[in-house]
């Protein structure tokens, strides 16, 4: 029975391997510098991955309340899909199906050799003369800010953020590693110029070495997870209303104005694009319409309640409120919550390649959650930390 089960889990890493691989690949393609040179492969991988997760998921057994739950998402994500014309969250939805009975540490080695192949391949490519390395300034006169291959100069520094962030929480990283984890942090600094996520990688290294050096082995451990666990559990919120309150408030408080400039007027552009486009519970709006007037939102918060709905950010709240439930024993899981999440007030990547493994694995405790709720009859502890 051991090896039965152990074969079925083996079939389902391989399956969601393969279709996380594809899908990645259909996403990251879009931020590379020269997207035509792959870009007739995008479009069939997307779909082969959808076929891949489709199929796998139709020979799992679910109980009669998960049933529901699959049916429920699926039905939200194609009234999405018809209101908006985006598919991801479909196939959010059917990676965590598929993720059900994998640790939470599968999908992040996952995310993060996959995510580590495709950038170190743009790099290649950069070298050789397939990909550009685009220059970029915050101002005129600036210093020159290298792109690498990508097609901006921020979205390498991103992308090293996130994978310290995997390799982190799945311990691919050991204390001996920070200096250098670090000290190549300020290297690529040096050579794209991106503060965020200088500031986030440096935040999530040293957090990581407090939290492990100090607040695991203090007297105060569970006074502090209740104060972080309380301020994951309603991060997404929080900062939803200070991303739309702040942009309609700007011609009111002076002090909004200053924080507009110092975040390179991003404020202001929300406030154009809510008053152009508005914001509804499921708007109907294309990709087109959407970026029909060129304005670029450098706000996830304010990018999801625009684009996709005020559903939407009441749906990720519930995902990021269920994964901060499961992890209230870890505080480094809920600081990271906190970490990416405010990182996400002056970057958008909440529905994309970098965020997918998290948003995964918040579908899945949401799963996890009935499926222990079946079982037992009732809500109960659950100690089976995965990513401790």
């Amino acid at each position: 029975m051991k090896m039965k089960n152990s074969s079925i889990i083996n079939k389902n890493k391989l399956l969601f391997s393969i279709s996380y691989v594809l899908f990645v690949f259909s996403l990251f393609n879009r931020d590379v510098s020269n997207i035509d040179v792959l870009y007739p492969l995008t479009i069939p991988a997307k779909y082969i991955a959808l076929v891949i997760l489709t199929v796998g998921i139709m020979f799992r057994a679910y109980s009669k309340k998960q049933i529901r739950v699959v049916i429920i998402l699926l039905c939200t994500d194609l009234l999405v899909l018809m209101k908006s014309g985006a598919l991801i969250f479909i196939l959010i939805s059917l990676f965590a199906f598929l993720a059900n009975k994998l640790e939470d540490k599968d999908i992040l080695k996952v995310a993060y050799f996959t995510l580590l192949f495709f950038t170190l391949c743009v790099f290649a490519f950069s070298i050789v003369g397939i990909y550009n390395d685009e220059i970029t300034k915050r101002w005129v006169g600036s210093v020159a800010r290298h792109s690498l291959g990508f097609y901006h100069s921020n979205v390498l520094p991103l992308i090293y953020s996130y994978l310290i962030g995997y390799g982190l929480l799945t311990d691919i990283f050991k204390k001996k590693h920070y200096v250098i984890l670090l000290t190549l942090d300020l290297v690529i600094y040096y050579f794209c110029g991106s503060r965020n996520s200088l500031f986030t990688t440096f935040l999530l290294v040293l957090g990581k070495w407090f939290i492990d050096s100090v607040i695991e082995t203090g007297r105060y451990k569970e006074t502090i997870n209740r104060i972080v666990g309380f301020g994951a559990k309603l991060i997404v919120p929080l900062l939803t209303v200070f991303s739309v309150f702040i942009p309609l408030m700007l011609d009111k408080v002076v002090f909004f104005r200053m924080l507009d400039y110092m975040v390179s007027f991003r404020f202001t552009y929300i406030a154009s694009m809510i008053q152009n486009l508005g914001i509804s519970l499921i708007p109907k709006m294309t990709n087109k319409a959407y970026f029909e007037n060129e304005i670029v939102i450098d706000n996830g918060y304010a990018f999801l309640i625009i684009r996709y709905g005020v559903l939407m950010i009441i749906f990720l709240s519930i995902l990021i409120y269920r994964v901060a439930k499961k992890y209230k024993n870890n505080t480094f899981v809920l600081f990271l919550i906190i970490v990416v999440a405010c990182g996400n007030l002056i970057d958008n990547d909440l529905i994309d390649y970098s965020v997918l493994p998290y948003l995964i694995i918040s579908e899945k405790c949401l799963i996890e959650g009935l499926r222990r709720r079946s079982a037992y009859g009732r809500s109960h502890k659950c100690n089976n930390e995965y990513l401790q």
